[in-house]
């Protein structure tokens, strides 16, 4: 016999023993299970290889870990037939041994090998309450909410953190958008397609392509994926992963690597621009960095220009291109003495000083501290030495008015009235509050203002960013937009978009608590890295193929573009200005901004026209081309 169930009575373990001894001496193979009444003509070893066959047919038959008492039923079936045994006779008995011997576990009607854990119920419970997914760490507070309410005792006292975390880690929560999470069964796509990607992957990596990124392979199959279920680069990657390829390397979003290679794995994506640069020895043009990293590469133009400007090591470089510091001449002992100069510039002149003015008066000391830089790398040096009390704002700079520590715990207190109200504020109301019922001065008012971390929402009015839930995810979102967009333009010899419109079409990301977004607004949140110029109603980006380095340069581009000879009345100039969104409709120009030495663009008192300067003809005299 292979395997039969069998009762024999026996009144004690006595009698067993002795049983099994009877059956040692007739033949060693006879096994007795008592428990289960099986016994088997083929050993120990040979009925736990019978369990193991279920266990492997049982998970063969479900998608992931949790499977139902009928799949398992099937599965016993199943290998019955498979060693010729007789169903009837043992179906029941191997039911319940394998449920003992391979540890199974019960939850919410599920079943599953070993033993559940805290992760493991709450991926079920995602799957049963969010069967359309979520953004986890945008709404995780919505997430942590709903486990306690659906098990209290195992989610009583967790950390939301850790769970969140866990949880975008499991195996069965596939990424399936940026922040955004699915649970594998509410997902349907097509895998012939995920394959022929995995396919297309290495066919490029034996052409001697080591490293990229995901936007690739997904580019390159784009309406397929669409239509097969697959709606964007993440989702890819997530499936991509699920094959265990021994070939293509997953680490991080969104890098693919080739194993087999001497790439090292756990290098960043800013490590990777660095290292590429560092490698040059030289200077790389932007046009150059584009073509390897977002035509060769795959990256998304907002990626790499933000890994150009967020990089301590990289600096902006004549004619549009970029340089490792290594490579970069840089004397700090004289940086140091141009900061002093600049120092006592604004003390004389008590307002801004544009760097401009700088470059030309000081020309000497600049040359020094790093010859032929240009306005762009001397900011980033500036900035890099830490000078504390000076604030660039763009290529103006000014010294930072220090109110004392005082003003750091009032704009602490500004903040804190900001995140109780948890909604867009008022000036008018926030001086009733602080400067009526409080008694603060001006200066404390305006400098915990200015202090605060507080995005302006409009003319009078701001909003805290935990209101909008402002985190690092949101800004590459808007700074997505904002690049593409540009991009788009800049392809077609336009340097700047109008913020209005991308607001009006509604191609940022929605917003919580009510808030919509403004000019205001897009330009607050916009800012905070350098890598966007702003205007009223208009932006471009600060390391431009125009050559537009600041609001002279802007309008001197506009005045070449439009108008013949390149002069004009000032009237004229503003309607075009009012019409691009740089200045505000009915806004004269900011003379004190726009004209002065070094200037691209020059004003006739007489004749009350604009014109270009020598500057600005040499720049911008003739078209552009697109």
């Amino acid at each position: 016999i292979s395997l039969l169930s069998i009762r024999i009575y026996c009144t004690d373990q006595c009698d067993q023993d002795i049983i099994s001894e009877l059956f040692s001496l007739v033949d060693d193979n006879i096994f007795c299970d008592w428990e289960y009444d099986l016994i088997s003509g083929e050993g120990e070893d040979w009925l736990n290889h019978v369990y193991y066959s279920i266990r492997k047919n049982t998970q063969r038959s479900c998608p992931n870990k949790y499977f139902s008492q009928n799949i398992l039923k099937s599965a016993v079936s199943q290998t019955i037939s498979q060693y010729n045994l007789i169903e009837g006779n043992v179906l029941i008995p191997l039911l319940k041994k394998v449920e003992v011997s391979e540890k199974i576990t019960s939850l919410d009607g599920l079943l599953c090998f070993g033993r559940i854990l805290k992760q493991d119920k709450a991926a079920l419970a995602f799957q049963k309450h969010f069967p359309n997914g979520l953004e986890l760490h945008k709404k995780g507070e919505i997430l942590v909410k709903t486990l306690k309410e659906h098990d209290p005792v195992t989610y009583q006292d967790i950390n939301p953190r850790s769970i969140i975390t866990r949880l975008a880690d499991h195996e069965d929560i596939y990424l399936w958008g940026r922040g955004f999470y699915v649970h594998r069964e509410t997902v349907m796509f097509d895998k012939k397609t995920v394959n022929r990607a995995a396919d297309w992957i290495v066919h490029r990596f034996d052409a001697g392509n080591p490293k990229f990124q995901i936007d690739l392979p997904f580019n390159k199959f784009k309406e397929d994926m669409i239509r097969g279920g697959i709606p964007n680069e993440y989702a890819l990657y997530t499936l991509i992963r699920t094959l265990n390829s021994d070939r293509i390397g997953l680490r991080k979003f969104p890098s693919v690597v080739d194993c087999q290679s001497k790439v090292d794995i756990t290098e960043t994506v800013g490590d990777e621009i660095e290292n590429y640069l560092l490698s040059a020895k030289k200077a790389i043009s932007a046009i150059d960095l584009k073509r390897e990293f977002v035509e060769r590469r795959g990256w998304k133009h907002y990626r790499l220009s933000m890994s150009l400007s967020a990089s301590e090591n990289i600096y902006p470089w004549l004619n549009n291109s970029y340089i490792h510091m290594d490579y970069l001449q840089v004397n700090y002992d004289k940086l140091e003495d141009l900061i002093e100069s600049i120092r006592r510039k604004l003390i004389t002149i008590n307002g801004a000083y544009s760097l401009k003015g700088a470059r030309l008066e000081l020309q000497v000391v600049w040359h020094q501290v790093c010859p032929d830089a240009p306005i762009s790398t001397m900011v980033k040096l500036i900035r890099s030495v830490n000078s504390t009390d000076l604030e660039i704002n763009h290529y103006l700079i000014s010294l930072r008015h220090d109110e004392g520590t005082e003003t750091f715990s009032l704009a602490a207190a500004i903040e804190d009235y900001f995140i109780e109200e948890n909604r867009e504020v008022s000036s008018l109301e926030l001086k009733k509050e602080f400067q009526e019922k409080r008694g603060w001065s001006d200066n404390q008012y305006y400098g915990a203002i200015r202090k605060s971390t507080l995005f302006q929402m409009s003319k009078t009015s701001f909003v805290h960013p935990s209101t909008i839930d402002w985190n690092s995810d949101l800004y590459e979102e808007v700074h997505a937009v904002l690049s593409e967009n540009l991009q788009n333009k800049n392809n077609n010899g336009i340097p700047h978009i109008i913020i209005s419109e991308i607001i009006d079409k509604y191609l940022l990301p929605e917003l919580p608590n009510g808030i919509e977004w403004t000019i205001e607004l897009l330009i607050s949140v916009g800012g905070e890295h350098n890598d966007f110029l702003f205007f009223d109603d208009a932006c471009i980006f600060i390391e431009n193929q125009f050559h537009i380095e600041d609001l002279d340069d802007m309008i001197a581009f506009l005045i070449g573009q439009s108008f013949e000879y390149n002069l004009e009345k000032q009237k004229n100039v503003e309607k075009l200005l009012w019409r691009e969104g740089i200045i505000a409709s009915g806004r004269a120009l900011p003379k004190n901004e726009v004209f002065f030495p070094e200037s691209s663009i020059a004003y006739l008192p007489d004749s009350d026209e604009i014109t270009l300067s020598q500057i600005g003809e040499e720049r911008y005299g003739s078209k552009i081309p697109a």
